[in-house]
């Protein structure tokens, strides 16, 4: 059985990194995805890169996103759940920040296991809960505007603790402040080409967007790591 943590603690070692980085969970599992147009993908890479032929984008929006056992052939999802450790993790901190990446197969997949979403509800109301939007274009966020993007991520968040929210139910505005509360952003909309900017529509929501020079001026779409990780331990 793959023994991920004694791997990640030796790199974060070798790297000098700062602070503690745990997996969500050490399972070996596949995502699938439902997408509007009833397409039914299996697999990561399916999923960023198109239909079982792979190379070209997802070209409908994602519907559902779920756990899988690579081993079975079955359509049941996999129930897998996060450690202690983890859990006492996320009630300690001082910020959730949920970063750039692929937004469903790197981001949304940490909130599919059992006991993610339960965690962030429980932590303390006053830890911020910063969202921060990819910039580029990321196939994954095919039709999706910045409210989606905020929804979507409550969504998943939900369904760990409301058997409701299993289904496609779209959450309430006081549901997202309690997952989402902060989107931090450059100022220039011109590095978001990927989804539709509602802005207001994500500010009536309640959250809170908060608009910084955070781009890094020798790469094209991309912000400078100096600048976002100063803006992020600002809320600290």
């Amino acid at each position: 059985e793959r023994d991920l943590e004694s791997v990640l603690f030796l790199f974060t070692k070798l790297l000098e990194v700062r602070g503690v980085v745990r997996p969500t969970v050490q399972s070996n599992l596949h995502l699938k995805a439902t997408l509007e147009d009833g397409t039914v993908l299996h697999g990561q890479h399916h999923l960023t890169q198109g239909g079982k032929g792979g190379g070209s984008p997802i070209s409908s929006p994602v519907k559902d996103l779920r756990l899988m056992c690579r081993s079975s052939t079955s359509n049941n999802p996999s129930v897998c759940e996060i450690g202690e450790d983890l859990c006492s993790d996320i009630m300690q901190a001082d910020l959730i920040v949920y970063p750039m990446g692929s937004f469903y197969t790197s981001v949304i997949a940490n909130l599919l296991p059992r006991g993610v979403g339960r965690i962030l509800l429980e932590s303390p109301a006053g830890c911020p809960r910063v969202y921060v939007p990819n910039t580029g274009v990321d196939p994954e966020q095919f039709g999706m505007t910045l409210s989606d993007c905020v929804r979507t991520i409550t969504h998943y968040a939900l369904r760990d603790v409301d058997e409701e929210m299993k289904e496609t139910i779209t959450p309430s505005d006081a549901d997202v402040c309690k997952v989402v509360n902060i989107v931090l952003m450059d100022v220039d909309d011109g590095n978001y080409p990927g989804i539709i900017l509602d802005v207001d529509v994500v500010e009536n929501i309640g959250v809170r967007v908060l608009r910084l020079d955070l781009a890094d001026i020798d790469a094209v779409q991309c912000l400078h790591p100096r600048k976002l990780t100063e803006a992020l331990l600002s809320f600290c």
